[in-house]
C-alpha cells in the first residue's frame, strides 16, 4: 500500500463521522453506540452479551438437536414415540401463561442465569447417565420435558429483556442478529458436529450442550440487572388472566399469535419424523443426516439476516403470511419421490422463509406490547405456540405410523395452505404497515 493515500482516508473517515452523526441527530437513533448520551453508549454492550450469551448456548442445542433424534431413533421406530420426544420438549409451554406473569415479577437477568444453570446441570446428568450407563426411552423424555420447562422460563425472561435493551426502530435488526447467530450456530455447525459426535459417543453432544449453558450464565452474569415495571403486587392468577386477555383483546397480537401457532403445528408434524425421513426413506447415515440438518439450516441464516430489509419493504405482517404460506408448499412438496439432494434444497427454502417470518413474529409482539406486559403477552404466545407445535408432533407421528411418512409431510403442507388462506383477511386488517405504526394500546 503507498503511503500517499493516508490522508485521503483520514478525509474520508472523518466525513463518514461527519455523516453518521448528523444521521443520528436526524433520526433519534438510540442505542447502537453513534450518538454520545450517557445511556446510548451503554446499549451496544449490553446487547452484545446478550448476543454472545446466546450465540454460546445455541452451538451446545445444536450439539443435542443432531444427537436427541438419533438417540431417539436408536430407542425406537415408532414415529408416534419419535414425535413423543418433541412433544414433551414443548408441552411445558402450557405453563407459559404462569411463567410469563411470574416473570413479569423477577428481574430478567436473574431468571435467564438460573435457567442456564438448571439447564446446564439437567444435561451434565443425562449426559453422565449415557456415559456410563443404557437409560431408557423413559429417562429421554423426562429429561426432554424438564428441559422443555426451562427452555420456556428462559426465553421469556430473553424476548422480555430484549425491547428494553434495544429501542423499538432497532429490534427488527436486533431480533434479526439473534435468530441469525441461532440459526447459524444451532442448526447450521452444531448438528453436523453433534450427529458426529454421537456416533463415537452417544454423551458427549449433551455434554456439550451442559457446557454450554454454563457459559451462558457466566456472560449472562455480566448483563446489568434489568427489574421488572414497579406496579401493585396482586395475585398471581389476576395477572395470568389480565396478560391473556389483552393479548387476545388486541387484534395485531391475536392474530399474530393464533396464525404462528396454525404453522407451528403443520411445520412440527415434519419435523418430528424429519429423522425418519432422511435415514428411512433415504438412507442416509447418523452423519449424513446431521450434515442435511446442517445444510437447512444455512436457509435460517440467510431469512433472519435479511429479516431487516424484508419487513421494512413489505411490512411484518405480509413478510409473516409470506413465511408461513411458502413453508407450506415445501412440506407439501416433499410428499414427492425425489433426489435427497432436493429435498435438502426444499428444506433450505422452507428455513429461509421462517427465517424472517420468525423474526417478523418477535417484531410484532414487542412493537404492540407494554413494557409491563411483555412477560406475560410471551408466555400467553409460548402456551399457545409450543402447544400447538406439541400436538403437531403427535399428529406428525400418528399419521405416519397410520400410512406413512410422506403422506404425514403432504397433510401438514395442506393444512398449512389452508391456514394461510383463512388468516389472509385478518393479517391484512390487522397487521398492515399502517396498523402495526399506531401507538400501543392498554388493557382497557
Amino acid at each position: 500500500m503507498h503511503r500517499g493515500g493516508k490522508n485521503g482516508f483520514f478525509d474520508q473517515l472523518i466525513r463518514y463521522a461527519v455523516h453518521y452523526s448528523k444521521k443520528a441527530r436526524r433520526d433519534g437513533l438510540r442505542g447502537t453506540g453513534r450518538s454520545v448520551g450517557g445511556r446510548e453508549r451503554e446499549l451496544t454492550p449490553q446487547y452484545g452479551l446478550l448476543r454472545a450469551a446466546t450465540g454460546v448456548s445455541v452451538l451446545g442445542d445444536g450439539l443435542a438437536a443432531g444427537a436427541v433424534p438419533l438417540l431417539a431413533h436408536a430407542l425406537t421406530n415408532h414415529a408416534f414415540l419419535i414425535g413423543m420426544t418433541r412433544f414433551l420438549l414443548q408441552v411445558p409451554a402450557v405453563f407459559g401463561l404462569w411463567i410469563g406473569a411470574n416473570s413479569d415479577r423477577h428481574d430478567a437477568r436473574s431468571t435467564m442465569v438460573v435457567s442456564d444453570l438448571a439447564r446446564g446441570a439437567l444435561l451434565l446428568a443425562f449426559g453422565l447417565a449415557l456415559l456410563f450407563a443404557h437409560p431408557p426411552l423413559l429417562a429421554l423424555f423426562a429429561t426432554a420435558l424438564a428441559l422443555g420447562l426451562f427452555n420456556i422460563v428462559f426465553f421469556t425472561a430473553a424476548q422480555q429483556a430484549t425491547p428494553v435493551i434495544l429501542p423499538n426502530h432497532l429490534l427488527a435488526r436486533g431480533n434479526g442478529q439473534i435468530e441469525a447467530l441461532r440459526s447459524a450456530l444451532g442448526e447450521f455447525v452444531g448438528p453436523p458436529i453433534g450427529a458426529s459426535l454421537f456416533g463415537v459417543s452417544r454423551s458427549v453432544p449433551f455434554l456439550g450442550d451442559a457446557a454450554t449453558f454454563f457459559g451462558s450464565a457466566v456472560l449472562l452474569g455480566r448483563l446489568k440487572p434489568i427489574p421488572p415495571q414497579p406496579k401493585p403486587k396482586r395475585r398471581l392468577r389476576e395477572e395470568v388472566r389480565e396478560g391473556a386477555r389483552f393479548a387476545l383483546r388486541q387484534p395485531a397480537l391475536r392474530t399474530t399469535i393464533l396464525f404462528v401457532a396454525a404453522t407451528a403445528f403443520c411445520q412440527s408434524m415434519v419435523f418430528a419424523i424429519q429423522v425418519l425421513y432422511f435415514k428411512d426413506l433415504l438412507g442416509y447415515s447418523d452423519a449424513q443426516y446431521g450434515i442435511a440438518y446442517a445444510v437447512a439450516g444455512i436457509g435460517n441464516v440467510v431469512g433472519s439476516l435479511l429479516a431487516e430489509r424484508v419487513i421494512g419493504r413489505f411490512g411484518a405482517g405480509a413478510s409473516l403470511f409470506v413465511a408461513a404460506l411458502m413453508a407450506a408448499l415445501t412440506y407439501a412438496s416433499i410428499s414427492a419421490h425425489l433426489a435427497g439432494w432436493l429435498v435438502i434444497l426444499i428444506f433450505v427454502v422452507e428455513a429461509t422463509f421462517l427465517g424472517f417470518g420468525l423474526v417478523a413474529n418477535l417484531t410484532i409482539r414487542q412493537l404492540k406490547t407494554p413494557t409491563e406486559y411483555r412477560g406475560r403477552v410471551s408466555g400467553f404466545a409460548r402456551t399457545v405456540i409450543y402447544s400447538s407445535s406439541a400436538i403437531g408432533a403427535l399428529a406428525g407421528g400418528a399419521v405416519a405410523d397410520a400410512t406413512t411418512v410422506r403422506t404425514a409431510c403432504l397433510v401438514a403442507g395442506l393444512l398449512g395452505v389452508a391456514a394461510a388462506l383463512a388468516f389472509a383477511p385478518s393479517i391484512r386488517r390487522n397487521l398492515s404497515k399502517a396498523k402495526l405504526a399506531t401507538p400501543l394500546l392498554s388493557d382497557g
